[in-house]
């Protein structure tokens, strides 16, 4: 079987089980650790949800990102990478997820 690249923070990819569009969220360093084969992934939806981020302009994708919704991903059910974040939607992840978790900045 192939080795599979590492998965990148911010990367949009088709979830296999459940033909929906997500974003990987968690950091790069823990997406290259073989040992899990999991990343954590947020949905990508086309409708803004109890704690979404939108899409900016500068993304190749549209829609918001559901990180209420956050849940973990096995790299194998992960396929066909259709684009990266923009670093400002990114920045705007990261300041809705400490918030929602309460977490320091």
């Amino acid at each position: 079987m192939p080795e599979r690249m590492a998965l990148k923070r911010g990367e949009v990819y088709m979830h296999t089980p459940t033909g929906k569009r997500v974003v990987v969220l968690s950091d790069d360093r823990f997406n290259a650790d073989s040992h899990t084969g999991r990343v954590l992934v947020a949905p990508l939806g086309r409708q803004p949800g109890p704690a979404s981020v939108p899409c900016g302009e500068q993304d190749p994708v549209s829609g918001f990102v559901h990180i209420a919704e956050l849940g973990q991903a096995t790299v194998g059910s992960l396929a066909d990478c259709a684009c990266t974040l923009s670093g400002r939607t990114m920045e705007h992840l990261n300041r809705a997820l400490v918030s929602l978790f309460d977490l320091p900045y």
